[in-house]
């Protein structure tokens, strides 16, 4: 374990029609990360 907040940034998806931010997202808050920035911008 970390002493320090741990925090991740992650794109919105791959495309419009992704909706696995949302999944990564329910995973890393159960894994206790403390704060997660989505970018709104897709990869594609």
């Amino acid at each position: 374990a970390v002493q320090i907040p741990l925090t991740i940034k992650i794109r919105s998806g791959w495309d419009d029609s992704c909706e696995d931010a949302f999944k990564i997202a329910r995973i890393t808050q159960d894994c206790g990360v403390d704060a997660i920035t989505v970018h709104p911008r897709t990869a594609l």
